[in-house]
């Protein structure tokens, strides 16, 4: 266990020679996140005995928490870009759906961004706007009336 866990070994070793808590020890595992509290035990005379490990499991709260934080991004990115064409005038409409598809790209983390039409009986797109990242191959060009 030693080797496996070494500063959770050294936290009850911390633990019982001290007889102080140690609280809230993040350990990541490949599939579970968990939080532990290490606590001291004591005899009716106070002497540290044991050491009483508390595992909390924290892997649903861990994803509820991205979500969340990915939530909030989006309605900055939605926020901001919504912010930039308010006064824009028209003749900047296509640079202002140029830069919002770039921002929403690069704040993702994708390769690319596109906005298409759809054909009035809804079975055709043509891709109108794209965004490609630095040494992406743009697609606009296959991407017409499919």
């Amino acid at each position: 266990m030693a080797r496996k866990y070494p500063q959770e070994v050294a936290a009850i070793r911390g633990v019982l020679e001290r007889g102080e808590p140690a609280l809230k020890r993040f350990i990541e595992g490949p599939i579970t996140q968990t939080l532990v509290d290490f606590l001291p035990v004591r005899d009716t005379q106070g002497k540290v005995t044991h050491c009483l490990v508390v595992v909390h499991e924290i892997t649903a709260q861990r994803q509820a928490e991205r979500a969340l934080a990915g939530r909030l991004t989006m309605g900055e990115l939605i926020s901001e870009i919504s912010a930039t064409f308010i006064d824009l005038p028209s003749g900047e409409i296509n640079a202002g759906i140029e830069n919002a598809l770039r921002t929403i790209g690069e704040t993702l983390g994708f390769d690319r961004t596109h906005i298409g039409l759809l054909t009035p009986d809804q079975t055709r797109v043509t891709i109108t706007h794209q965004w490609a990242r630095a040494g992406i191959q743009t697609t606009i060009d296959d991407f017409q009336d499919f």
